[in-house]
């Protein structure tokens, strides 16, 4: 029994190796096939790079179904994939984190002055160094106008002085 499950393995093992060498030929044939078949066809003319763009996305996809293959020959396909996505999905959460890093406090704070900043709208107004006809109150910012117009966010009219001058 226990040398009918290490040929077994074995067997495995090898599928994988072959399964895995093919995937690598084949990946890099595309590639360059495709990165040729593009230049053929002037994609360059599109923007300039897009043949080896295209080549290497073409790889990569060989390459990912490689690895797939490879991993049913071990039978960890779904674990690994399910691994995998979720380190995707948080590391894409992450992302979005940071992304938002300063939008989120611009619009609450634009929650909060929204309305006793829009009572001043066309008046002329400063805030710190800017100074000017305050044209616009939106959501992240407000518009500033004098020769100039300037978008102040909300975490910078918090902290900078505002003061109405005197009416537009």
């Amino acid at each position: 029994m226990v040398l009918f499950q290490a040929i077994e393995v074995a067997k495995r093992v090898e599928a994988a190796f072959i399964t895995l060498f093919a995937g690598l030929v084949l990946g890099r044939l595309a590639g360059k096939a495709c990165a040729r078949v593009c230049r053929e066809l002037e994609f360059e003319q599109i923007a300039e790079g897009i043949s080896d763009v295209m080549g290497y996305f073409v790889s990569s996809v060989v390459y990912g179904i490689t690895v797939v293959l490879v991993l049913q020959q071990f039978r960890v396909t779904r674990f690994v994939l399910l691994g995998a996505g979720g380190l995707f999905l948080l590391v894409l959460a992450v992302l979005v984190l940071f992304a938002l890093a300063d939008v989120l406090p611009n619009l609450l704070l634009g929650l909060l002055m929204h309305r006793e900043l829009s009572r001043h709208v066309g008046k002329r107004v400063r805030v710190g160094l800017a100074e000017g006809e305050l044209v616009s109150v939106g959501w992240l910012d407000i518009v500033v106008k004098q020769k100039q117009v300037f978008a102040l966010p909300y975490r910078y009219v918090r902290t900078a002085k505002f003061r109405v001058l005197r009416a537009g």
